[in-house]
């Protein structure tokens, strides 16, 4: 039985997704108190199942913020339940299937809010009060696409360079105040999002399931031994 995550307080971004509402359910199974964090049009149906279904003491909470508005983020910042956090995970992302020749400056400017800008504010906000309960753990979502790069979803594949740059950074950063900062890269998943990705063959793509599982199991473990950085890649690919 994992222990780690019993009681922590848990901030899930991209909550409502296909991964993230894994991470809310196998997370909330293990009695975590999870905060959630919506896009303004995000279906919250989900959610409300997993809470409901509960008869234990831990919670879910649920907050609407924009991730791509720099200042819905930084409304988001002030929520008193920020200085609570014992994890953090950076599950939102945005992607978009279009040659990087054709991507706008707004559309390369929201892929970056979305998936750095966002998990760097997040990361350093949540960071302050770790340090004065003696640490705690940042998980940040990557990608295959954090070490391939792509002319079809190029905008993305910069953003996932750049999150993965930001995850080192922040371990090295942050370990001396026993902050860990761990990245987890899996390819293409069974998602609302890996659907429009009509280049590869979708029954192939990985579970979300058990992507959610490992990265859990990841992440708990004991202090003596650490997994700050893997990739999770498909067995095929056609």
């Amino acid at each position: 039985m994992n222990t780690f995550y019993k009681n922590k307080n848990v901030l899930i971004t991209g909550a409502a997704g296909g991964l993230g509402s894994e991470l809310v359910r196998q997370l909330y199974e293990l009695d975590a108190n999870i905060f959630c964090i919506l896009n303004k049009k995000s279906d919250d149906h989900k959610i409300k199942q997993i809470s409901d279904k509960s008869g234990g003491s831990n919670t879910i909470k649920i907050y609407r913020c924009d991730l791509s508005c720099r200042e819905e983020i930084s409304l988001i910042t002030q929520e008193d339940f920020l200085n609570e956090i014992d994890v953090l995970i950076n599950c939102a992302g945005t992607w978009s299937l279009q040659d990087i020749e054709d991507v706008t400056l707004e559309e390369y400017d929201k892929t970056m809010s979305v998936n750095v800008t966002a998990p760097f504010i997040l990361s350093r906000k949540c960071a302050e009060s770790m340090k004065n309960r003696d640490g705690g753990l940042i998980i940040n979502i990557g990608s295959s696409s954090c070490y391939n790069g792509c002319p079809d979803s190029g905008a993305y594949s910069i953003s996932k360079h750049a999150l993965l740059g930001m995850s080192r950074s922040l371990s090295k950063s942050f370990k001396k105040y026993n902050i860990k900062s761990l990245i987890y890269c899996p390819g293409s998943i069974q998602t609302n999002m890996g659907s429009r990705d009509t280049r590869q063959n979708f029954e192939t793509f990985l579970n979300p399931s058990k992507v959610a599982e490992y990265i859990v199991h990841a992440s708990s473990l004991s202090n003596d031994m650490i997994i700050d950085e893997s990739r999770i890649n498909r067995i095929s690919i056609h």
